[in-house]
């Protein structure tokens, strides 16, 4: 099953139908080692399908990619969908399950995923709405570094069109590490309420301030002042415009057309790939 590809009703199907012949139904895990039943499975790959059809791809479009045995990449979804009668690639931070963060599992995954895209010619979409890599001693022993590196090189190596959309939120090296500006994207847009920057507001502020906010008589209040000042001052998404890292601001209603024709006008670009390449293993 592993490698294959289904569309959403299908997946349903297999997933019931493995669930009632299989002697053991705990069979699906995420992160954390906690065991997820078939329903909860279910309800997290109906939230991505929600997100896609949101974005203007209707289910019946949408077809997943590699169903896995054990869930463990749930932070971050990959799939094939059709846009403006075009085969393309969706790559998406989920940020209803740990924030949308990056992991080694996910940055795996994705690296896969956009390297067979790029094999078949396939366009790449990417919607970003990421806290960054997650921290943990156990992502460092799993690699986190070198997993990331991958997913990095995948993007950049890419020779298809690409276009990237900043939902909500895109901080520190995960912002990079998904088709920025730096590693290709033909085209970066923003949505008005995203913010971009190194990192959250609360994390920046209780390094910058954190003597402050301990000598306040309300701290958590004080943190959170703090932490709207340096989003509204240092976060927005038009410093990141004015700096070069995205290319448009747009409206969530005008995603689907803007992106149907940006991919129609890159339709015709070819681009020469390096014969030599050194994809960190």
């Amino acid at each position: 099953m592993s490698g294959a590809i289904y569309d959403v009703g299908t997946m349903w199907e297999l997933v019931e139908a493995r669930a009632a012949a299989s002697a053991d139904r705990q069979m699906l895990v995420d992160e954390a080692g906690r065991t997820l039943t078939f329903g909860q499975f279910r309800d997290r790959c109906e939230v991505v399908a929600a997100g896609l059809h949101a974005m203007g791809v209707g289910p019946s479009t949408v077809v997943s990619w590699q169903l896995p045995t054990r869930i463990e990449t749930v932070v971050l979804s990959c799939a094939l969908a059709r846009l403006g009668g075009r085969a393309i690639g969706i790559v998406a931070n989920q940020p209803r399950h740990l924030g949308g963060v990056l992991d080694t599992n996910a940055s795996q995954k994705a690296a896969r995923f956009v390297r067979m895209c790029n094999s078949f010619g396939l366009p790449l979409l990417v919607l970003v709405d990421t806290p960054g890599f997650l921290p943990g001693s156990r992502q460092e022993r799993d690699g986190v570094i070198r997993h990331g590196a991958k997913l990095v090189h995948a993007f950049a190596e890419a020779s298809v069109p690409s276009v990237t959309v900043l939902l909500r939120k895109a901080f520190g090296g995960a912002f990079i590490a998904m088709n920025s500006k730096a590693l290709g994207a033909d085209y970066v847009f923003a949505w008005p309420d995203a913010e971009v920057g190194v990192m959250g507001a609360e994390q920046a502020v209780g390094i910058l301030n954190r003597r402050e906010i301990a000598a306040a008589e309300d701290p958590a209040a004080h943190r959170r002042r703090l932490a709207s000042a340096y989003s509204s001052e240092h976060l927005h998404v038009q410093g990141a415009s004015a700096d070069g890292f995205v290319d448009e601001v747009i409206a969530p209603e005008t995603t689907r057309p803007r992106i149907a024709s940006c991919l129609e006008a890159l339709a015709g670009v070819h681009r020469s790939q390096s014969r030599t390449r050194n994809i960190p293993l």
